[in-house]
């Protein structure tokens, strides 16, 4: 915080650009989304797996039809990079679940990830449409606000 406050052309985000921004900017690829989503993992307790994970879309960046159904193509590419669409994974169980439906991913996720977000998203939806996808960027976004308060 104090290195960013230093330089005079970086502003501090406000929580309401932290609040907009973890809802709906894509993120997935940036620098900071690995780190989110470890964090994030970290602050609901358990093990901390050392591997270092693959970045699961839920709604996939290239669904299979079926995802259509829950959501219509503009949906899927404003929402599809967004952090609530995003868990960490390793590598093995990213790549088998690939464009799954959401049905089969989300007991891959309960019972076998050794990421106890996946786990615990996997034990709080059980569907993936705009609801839950809206509920959950209110969760990641909460407790953005309140990991790093300024």
């Amino acid at each position: 915080e104090e290195a960013i406050k230093k330089h005079k052309t970086v502003t501090w985000p406000t929580d309401d650009d932290v609040l907009n921004s973890v809802k709906s900017r894509p993120l997935y690829g940036s620098g900071v989304t690995n780190y989110f989503l470890l964090e994030y993992d970290r602050s609901l307790g358990g093990d901390q797996p050392s591997d270092v994970p693959w970045v699961e879309h839920i709604l996939p960046d290239k669904p299979d039809p079926a995802w259509y159904l829950v959501f219509n193509r503009q949906e899927h590419e404003s929402l599809k990079d967004t952090l609530p669409n995003l868990i960490p994974l390793s590598r093995q169980m990213n790549q088998h679940l690939s464009n799954k439906p959401f049905k089969e991913k989300v007991n891959s996720y309960l019972k076998d990830s050794m990421f106890k977000s996946a786990r615990d998203l996997g034990g709080t939806y059980k569907d993936w449409n705009m609801i839950s996808l809206k509920d959950r960027a209110d969760v990641l976004a909460e407790w953005a606000i309140k990991r790093w308060k300024g």
